[in-house]
């Protein structure tokens, strides 16, 4: 059953931040995202010409009628333009058994107000004990605590009574960091380089921060997860209008929903058993594609970072050139298959694809023409090929036990990139019950 998510927040006529940007990114993540409205913007990608804020009986209303009706899984907090849209908001989701991610957005990045500083007051008192993770930038931490460096306005916002501040956007040399304060603080270091403004970063961050808190994960596995995917849209930013780049709007559908599942791999408990030696990649096709040029994929890799996996780099069309080769060659048979991501084969994970019933396939890399082997990616779309050749579905891996000087690999496929992470987080799960069964063993 999906997961009940309910934004509250301002109303984008660009569809890029606001609550239509949260439609978009938990729609992707598999979530049904109800919303409330707190006030209109009239803005587009280059300019911000006004607002417009609800009456906060329209504001409160909203929000009662969907708590009467449904009961989230989680509630992300947006723009509260004024002291009595943060009172209304504050009175009706006081009691709610849901976690709630406060996003306490001062400025557009299109150059609007969104909260005015005579609402500070009562966003301080009021909605900062209900956050139970508040995800400001730098300059919104020190807006809102009237302290000024990261430390000391993340705890005074700690001292004013959120659970945790994930302060986002933090510059790690080249890199994007995001800093975790809970009360302890923790670096979850981002994959892409630092790049200029785009409009939408900051919601997609907190909506999928608020999508992984409701399913349960920890504010540090959390804001993994909402980096990692944060990361994926704005690298998939497009210009449908004239000013600023929108988080997500080139090749949305199916960045969007390969940068769900990759976020969602990083999380995954187990995951980090199914980091081979060459690391992981994650690819998928969007409509149309069908040579690995065409294919998404991760220009980098998805790496192990400690038992969890971290995304060293960003997605775009004819990166990871062997597993986007390993899809096109699937789809050149099964064109109902759609992406495809590299594991570990290893004891553990094909005991577990075995247990779990998947569907497997396997090829000799010693068996291959001399000629096939010499162009980079021929090797393992060769081998694919030779997997499928007499089948007549799709199988849910395809592997080979290595060859000299390289290492044994998995291929899992799927007709969608949440596929592919369904089988993958189920392989993780049962390779870790493998392993702990044989330490047992030995102990």
């Amino acid at each position: 059953m999906a997961l009940n998510i309910l934004s509250i927040g301002g109303s984008d006529p660009s569809s890029g931040a606001g609550v239509q940007g949260d439609i978009r990114v938990l729609s992707a993540l598999g979530a049904h995202c109800a919303t409330a409205i707190t006030a209109i913007t009239a803005q587009g990608t280059s300019s911000y010409s006004g607002t417009f804020p609800l009456p906060a009986r329209a504001i409160r209303a909203q929000v009662s009628s969907v708590l009467g009706d449904m009961e989230p899984d989680a509630i992300k907090v947006g723009m509260l333009h004024t002291a009595a849209a943060v009172r209304a908001v504050a009175s009706a989701i006081r009691g709610a058994r849901a976690p709630v991610v406060v996003d306490p957005v001062v400025r557009s990045t299109t150059g609007g107000t969104l909260m005015r500083a005579s609402a500070l007051p009562a966003f301080r008192s009021e909605m900062l004990p209900l956050a139970d993770a508040l995800t400001p930038n730098l300059a919104e931490a020190e807006a809102v605590s009237g302290r000024r460096g990261a430390d000391a306005a993340a705890r005074a916002l700690l001292g004013m009574g959120c659970g945790a501040v994930v302060l986002t956007g933090v510059a790690c040399g080249r890199r994007v960091c995001d800093h975790v304060y809970s009360p302890r603080r923790a670096v979850i270091r981002g994959g892409a380089e630092r790049h200029g403004p785009s409009h939408g970063g900051g919601c997609a961050h907190s909506a999928a921060l608020a999508f992984a808190m409701a399913r349960g994960e920890g504010v540090r596995a959390a804001a993994r997860m909402a980096r990692a995917l944060a990361e994926s849209h704005m690298a998939a930013s497009g210009r449908p209008g004239r000013g600023l780049a929108i988080t997500g709007a080139r090749d949305s559908a199916a960045a969007s929903e390969l940068g769900a599942a990759i976020a969602g791999l990083c999380a995954a408990r187990g995951a980090h058993l199914l980091v081979p030696e060459c690391q992981v990649n994650f690819v998928a096709a969007p409509p149309g594609a069908s040579l690995p040029r065409d294919m998404l994929g991760v220009a980098g890799r998805i790496v192990r970072a400690g038992e969890r996996l971290a995304v060293a780099g960003h997605l775009e069309r004819g990166a990871s050139r062997h597993v986007a080769s390993a899809l096109a060659a699937m789809r050149s048979r099964f064109p109902q298959v759609a992406s495809c991501a590299n594991v570990r084969r290893s004891r553990e994970t094909l005991l577990a694809m075995r247990g779990l019933g998947l569907s497997l396939a396997s090829y000799d890399r010693s068996r291959e023409p001399r000629v096939s082997a010499r162009a980079e990616g021929n090797t393992v779309a060769w081998g694919v090929r030779q997997a499928i050749a007499r089948r007549r579905s799709p199988p849910d891996v395809v592997h080979h036990a290595g060859a000299h000087g390289k290492e044994p690999m998995a291929l899992v496929f799927g007709g969608s990139p949440g596929d592919v992470l369904r089988k993958a987080r189920r392989i993780a799960a049962a390779a870790a019950q493998h392993k702990l069964r044989r330490a047992r063993a030995r102990a």
